[in-house]
């Protein structure tokens, strides 16, 4: 597992939701100030498991980032949960 620590002084950002939205951040931002962490989410909904292949090509794409990984639960319906 990788670790990290917080350099004093230092502000650290996040991106997340797909790829798309973490390369529209870096292009923004300019690569001095990427993301530290990036969160993406696998999907459990009506029709089942659905994997986001983007976590697997995250830390190849973005070698220096912490993944973390959530679980997107079905909106507004407990009976498919």
């Amino acid at each position: 597992m990788k670790s990290f620590t917080i350099p004093e002084g230092k502000c650290l950002s996040g991106a997340g939701q797909s790829l798309e939205a973490i390369f529209a951040m870096e292009k923004c931002l300019g690569k001095k100030r990427l993301p530290v962490v990036l969160a993406l989410y696998e999907e459990l909904g009506v029709g089942g498991y659905r994997e986001n292949k983007d976590i697997s090509e995250a830390p190849l794409i973005f070698p220096n980032c912490v993944l973390q990984i959530g679980l997107q639960l079905p909106l507004n319906n407990e009976e498919n949960l």
